[in-house]
């Protein structure tokens, strides 16, 4: 194979993966499209890192030991080597579906960063059944401003694009990833997107598989809270709307706080915030949501036993006001899978009703997969008019007695308000669908 024709390569930071970095590696072999190259960098392990990685032996894959430096200076270095036009940036953790290349290279056309579907595995790599795909909306700089949901390897970049963010170091060390930050990817997109890169279409395959494990860096939650701070300050495209989206940012890192047991920083945070409002349930539900999820999955021992008692605990750590009573409770009910709650709303959808599925992001999504659709007639609600979907979508004006509406987003104050004042025949909530059917 003439290298020099190669489209795409594939970069690797990687420190004492011994464990996993064949498994990525393999990942990358069995790509359908050839015509790519991988670049490992050993940031200074101490286990058998490139051991494991040169006995995957492919040609196209090299090997490069370097003194330990930290993520960002590894993925500079490996980038620092690419010659291909484009570029993808893997963790030596995670896996990629046989049909990643020809996917995004397919699907990028002429935009500078095109991204796809990602699922969440435990950390044997199983398939868990939670799976996410960002929005276009996601890819625009107020998108971005709220929070950042692409998984780096799950989004391949043109080099020349990238080239042109590049900061020099005195030793004349192109810098592509900062060192500043603990949020270096999230960074880098916000500053391609600020300076007029175009993103492609997002990829709605599922083409990434995200390991997560108990000692992964999200759990440094303190610097990640500051640092996300800063980064919505400095790139929101507007001051009012920066401030709104930071309360919110603070609001994900608090309930992620409670969940994780740091009471200090709930105490900092809430001084931050000041009084709860009844809005800011929605961000906090969500979160812990999320939260609850992500520690179940990476198999983390303090999530043994079902989080018995956690409820009360974390709405303790968040101030225990009526506020976070409610979000705690929320939280934690619906942090269940969204397909099993899909199919016992199903059992309360009467013959000649519609279940209409309330919006078509994240969690909407993940009903939508699961659901059984031969057993009820479906149909959809969104409040964005570019949302696109496979069901018939349904005006909230010609909602009826015949609709049974679930609302799936965790913003759902405006929603509910709204729905109220439609026809619709009746309206469920995740977490009170659950506790109706497990009474």
């Amino acid at each position: 194979m003439n290298c020099d024709n190669d489209s795409l390569t594939y970069v690797i930071a990687a420190r004492d993966a011994a464990a996993t970095i064949a498994q990525t590696l393999r990942s990358l072999v069995c790509q359908t499209r050839p015509d790519w190259r991988c670049i490992v960098i050993d940031d200074g392990s101490t286990d058998r890192t490139a051991t494991a990685a040169l006995q995957v032996q492919d040609p196209r894959i090299r090997v490069e030991v370097r003194p330990p430096r930290g993520v960002a200076h590894a993925r500079n270095t490996g980038f620092a080597m690419c010659t291909t036009p484009l570029v993808c940036f893997l963790d030596a953790d995670d896996a990629l579906a046989p049909q990643h290349a020809a996917c995004m290279l397919a699907s990028l056309g002429a935009s500078d960063v095109v991204a796809c579907g990602y699922r969440y595995t435990d950390p044997m790599l199983n398939d868990t059944g939670w799976e996410h795909t960002p929005t276009d909306g996601d890819t625009t700089l107020d998108g971005l401003c709220e929070i950042n949901q692409f998984a780096l390897g799950g989004l391949v970049f043109r080099r020349g694009a990238l080239r042109g963010l590049c900061e020099r170091t005195r030793t004349g060390e192109p810098t592509l990833f900062s060192t500043r930050t603990h949020h270096e990817d999230w960074e880098l997109l916000l500053r391609l997107t600020a300076g007029g890169a175009t993103w492609a279409p997002v990829v709605r395959e599922t083409l990434y598989s995200y390991r997560l494990l108990p000692a992964s860096r999200t759990t440094e939650l303190r610097p990640l809270w500051r640092d996300g701070l800063e980064l919505i300050q400095r790139f929101h495209p507007s001051a009012r709307g920066g401030d709104d989206a930071c309360r919110r940012w603070s609001l994900r890192s608090l309930a992620r706080a409670a969940v994780a047991g740091r009471e200090a920083l709930c105490t900092e945070i809430l001084s931050l915030l000041g009084p709860l409002a009844p809005a800011d349930a929605d961000v906090l539900a969500g979160a812990i949501r999320w939260s609850v999820r992500r520690l179940q999955t990476s198999k983390d021992p303090t999530a043994a036993g079902e989080f018995l008692g956690w409820r009360g605990a974390v709405a303790r750590r968040m101030g225990a006001s009526p506020v976070a009573i409610e979000a705690s409770q929320r939280g934690f009910d619906s942090s269940r899978d969204w397909g099993s709650i899909a199919v016992r709303c199903v059992g309360l959808v009467k013959p000649g009703q519609t279940l209409v599925i309330y919006g078509m992001g994240r969690n909407g999504r993940e009903v939508l997969r699961s659901i059984p659709r031969d057993r009820v007639p479906l149909a959809f609600v969104d409040d964005r008019p570019s949302v696109e979907c496979n069901l018939p979508r349904v005006a909230l004006a010609d909602l009826g007695p015949q609709h049974v509406v679930l609302v799936t987003p965790d913003a759902r104050t405006h929603i509910l308000a709204v729905l109220g004042r439609t026809r619709a025949g009746s309206v469920l909530l995740p977490e009170r669908v659950h506790t109706s059917v497990a009474a």
